[in-house]
C-alpha cells in the first residue's frame, strides 16, 4: 500500500469515525426529546439553525415542499407532512448522506459549477 492510499485510509476511518460520533450525539438528543407516551415535542422546542439561501435555493425548496404535500395529500389524505418536523429535516438527511459519499474535489467541483450556489474563492 502506497503512502498516499495509507493517507486515504487514515482520512476515511477519521471522517467514520467523526460521523458515528455524531450519529449518536444525535439519537440520543432524539431519544431524551420524545415524551414517553408517543406525543412529539413542539419542533418549536427544538435545537434549530438559520440558513442563508438564495431567492433561487429557497424557492426550489419551497417547489419541492409544496409538491410533496400536495402529492401526499392526494395519495395520503390523513398523512400530515409538516414542513419543520418532517420535510426540511429530510432535504438535510438527504444532502447529508449524499455529501458522505462524495469526496472533498467533488464537493468543490459542484460548488463550482452550479450557478445557485456561491463559487469557492
Amino acid at each position: 500500500m502506497s503512502d498516499d492510499e495509507s493517507a486515504d485510509d487514515e482520512r476515511a476511518q477519521d471522517l467514520q469515525q467523526l460521523r458515528t460520533r455524531d450519529r449518536g450525539t444525535d439519537q440520543s438528543t432524539t431519544e431524551s426529546t420524545e415524551s414517553s407516551d408517543d406525543e412529539l415535542e413542539p419542533v418549536t422546542q427544538r435545537n434549530h439553525s438559520t440558513f442563508y439561501l438564495s431567492d433561487e435555493i429557497l424557492n426550489a425548496l419551497d417547489g419541492s415542499r409544496k409538491e410533496l404535500e400536495y402529492l401526499a395529500s392526494n395519495e395520503f389524505p390523513d398523512l400530515d407532512l409538516e414542513k419543520n418536523r418532517h420535510l426540511r429535516p429530510l432535504v438535510i438527511l438527504l444532502g447529508i448522506e449524499q455529501l458522505e459519499e462524495m469526496d472533498i474535489e467533488d464537493v468543490i467541483d459542484r460548488l463550482e459549477s452550479d450557478d445557485r450556489l456561491d463559487p469557492v474563492q
